[in-house]
This record gives C-alpha cells, structure tokens and sequence, in this order.
C-alpha cells in the first residue's frame, strides 16, 4: 500500500510529481489571496487593488521555484532585451486581436459607434495601469507556474485544456457573464477558452511570459479603455468611443460581457490560434 501511494506523489526520482505542485500552487494561492481579502479588502476594491494579488503570485512562484533549485527567470521572466521585443510583440498582437473583432462586428451591424472625448489622458493611464496588473497576475497564474508544471507532467495539449477550462470557469463570477442569457454564457466560455489557448501557445511558442503578458494588457486596455466595451462582463472604463449594440441576439454582439462574448470574438482567437500553430516559435 505505501509503495502505491508513494508512487502517486512522487515520480521514479523520488520528486514531487507536476499534478501535486500545480495544485499545491493554486490552492496556497488561493488561501493567501483570501487572507489578503480579508485582511485588506477595502484598499484591494480601490483602483489599484490588483497590485496585491499580482505581487502574491509573483511571491509564491518565486517561493515554489525557490524549492525546486529554480530560478524566477526561468519561469518565462528573463527580462532582457527579448523579452522586452516579446512583449512589444505581444502588444501589438492584443491590440489587433481584438480592434479586428471590433472591425468585423461593426461591417456585420453589430454596433456603431459615438465619440466621448476625454478631458485628459488620465483615465487612460489609470486603466492601463490597471490592466497590467491582471495581466501580470492571471499570466503569473494561468500561465506560469502551475501550466508550465502540468506540460512537463501531462504535455502542452493536456495542460491548455485543463488551465483553459479553469480559465474560463475563472471569469464566471464577472457580473456580466452572471446576467448573460445561456447562448450568452456558452459563446463567453469559448472565447474565453479559446483565449487561454491562444496565450498558452504564446508561453509555448516562446518559453517567456513577455507575449502572452503583452496580450493579455492590450487585450483588455484596447476593449475598455479605447474602444469602450465592457472587460470580461466587469463594466467598462472612461474611454474615447462608446459603442451603441444595435437590435441583435447578445451572442452575436457580446451584449453586457463585450466583445468576448461576440461571435466576431470567436473567429479571430481562431485565426491566431492558426497561425501560433504555424509558427515555430523561438527560445526566449
């Protein structure tokens, strides 16, 4: 009996297997991020309150790999000079993903738009600050740590539908996604889905967090904070356009989740799954 159970912990070298780390990982996390909550909920509800999470999970990666013999950089965060291009690239990439979804929806009658000019780029700079702050936590999260110990233990394809199933139950809590009508909810759970897999292959494709960091930022700063739509079903920021749904079925327009939730969404995380896969990639 002993033997078997310590040959579902720990692998032939007598190590910790990658499933029994990964959850190891997201349930310590889990318990900090409450005890963070709980102990300094009111200023994590104010502007900034992301920066505490992403910090913790920066903490107990660095604390995880630490255990291991590894180091911080080799969890995809060798901040050099390619990394630094992976993240220019990546934000290039976020920002076309989803300013081509909100090209196809509008010629296909989902919206029009009015303008809001803004009184200063304040707003602007807020949110995107904001927004980096999830990035950097939910790629620290999704993407980091416990993804890169389920590749070595399941392999890519295991791991991407494994963390995109818990990404996308992850955002079921956002307001929006809460209110959505079932076609609503089954569109928003794909693409959020389908996102995970798109920045996993970012990960993969590079063995750097930079890209898929960088897409995640552009990602949500380009929804809320220039094009107006809400983030994820969380409400929308102050942005310089406001986009006004016209009379379709919210599966096909986002409705209150925004354009995550839009059929258009769905077809352009496709097309750049398609050529992630094309791509070879490169070491970071």
């Amino acid at each position: 009996m002993e033997p078997r159970i310590f040959g579902l912990l720990l692998d032939p070298e007598g190590r910790l297997r990658s499933g029994w780390k990964a959850l190891a990982f997201l349930v310590t996390l889990s318990l900090v991020n409450g005890l963070a909550q709980f102990g300094f909920g009111r200023w994590m509800n104010g502007p900034l309150g992301e920066g505490l999470p992403a910090l913790l999970a920066l903490g107990l990666s660095w604390a995880a790999l630490r255990l291991e013999g590894r180091t911080l950089p080799s969890l995809g965060l060798r901040l050099d000079l390619a990394w630094a291009r992976d993240l220019a690239l990546g934000i290039l990439a976020g920002g076309t993903i989803i300013g081509a979804a909100a090209l196809i929806l509008r010629a296909a009658g989902g919206f029009t738009w009015e303008t809001c000019p803004l009184a200063s780029g304040r707003p602007l700079l807020q949110s995107g600050c904001v927004f980096l702050l999830v990035a950097i936590n939910e790629e620290a999260t999704f993407r980091g740590y416990p993804f890169q110990r389920m590749v070595e233990g399941l392999g890519p394809w295991a791991a991407q539908l494994l963390f995109a199933a818990f990404f996308a139950l992850g955002h079921w809590s956002n307001p929006g996604i809460q209110s959505a009508g079932p076609a609503l909810k089954v569109v928003t759970t794909l693409n959020i889905a389908l996102a995970a897999v798109l920045l996993g292959l970012a990960y993969l494709r590079t063995h750097s967090l930079a890209l898929p960091m960088g897409i995640h930022w552009a990602w949500n700063w380009t929804q809320g904070s220039l094009l107006g739509f809400p983030v994820s079903g969380t409400g929308s920021p102050i942005a310089p356009l406001k986009p006004l749904l016209n009379a379709r079925p919210d599966w096909f327009t986002g409705g209150p989740v925004g354009l995550e939730g839009s059929l258009a969404c769905t077809l352009v995380c496709l097309g750049f799954i398609g050529l992630l896969l094309a791509w070879r990639g490169r070491e970071a």
